[in-house]
């Protein structure tokens, strides 16, 4: 019932500077605790990123948060390649958004860097002990990279290596690669 509102804690947050540390807005609006989607709104239950009453509600938040907060990092969307791995088809109708609500939001708030966030080991195929040995690079690569001003990863190395020391030096080089010289977060 609250879709197209920006949430009461995200607003309250944004609005607070603590004293005496260097705050910095890093806003990151998911959709999807997957495999579940959270798609559907009131009068359309389609809970795909075809729905386009949701679609319309979305954006309109995203645009109320570009007007009203101004973040300096803005990201649509978490861990979003595995849904590619659950509904490759409808991933292309959400990147379709995404590249919408980054001309919206980019309107509206044009300082604000704006990305999404990937799973690192999920996306490359490097999560052996959680049996995530396929690499879904395809998630990543059908994103324009000129509408990612900032890439938002996930890093979880124990997923493949039992021991620190395991972890290779080059262990991002695959996302780097892919980004060139823009900026990577590691949000978890």
């Amino acid at each position: 019932t609250a879709s197209g509102n920006i949430p009461v804690l995200q607003n309250t947050i944004c609005q607070l500077q603590p004293v005496p540390y260097n705050f910095v807005e890093m806003i990151n609006y998911g959709w999807a605790t997957y495999p579940l989607l959270y798609l559907d709104v009131p009068g359309n239950t389609n809970n795909s990123w075809t729905n386009t009453e949701m679609r319309n509600l979305f954006l309109q938040m995203l645009i109320n948060t570009a007007d009203s907060l101004q973040p300096e990092y803005f990201f649509i969307g978490n861990e979003v390649n595995f849904y590619w791995e659950q509904d490759s088809l409808d991933y292309m109708n959400w990147i379709s958004f995404y590249n919408q609500a980054y001309d919206s939001i980019k309107l509206h708030s044009p300082a604000s860097k704006v990305g999404t966030t990937f799973n690192h080991e999920h996306l490359s195929g490097n999560g052996a002990l959680t049996g995530w040995n396929t690499s879904y690079w395809n998630a990543f690569d059908n994103f324009d990279t000129s509408k990612l001003d900032i890439l938002g990863i996930t890093v979880y190395p124990f997923f493949n290596y039992q021991h620190a020391n395991d972890v290779p030096l080059n262990y991002l080089d695959p996302v780097f690669s892919r980004m060139g010289n823009k900026p990577v977060v590691i949000s978890e």
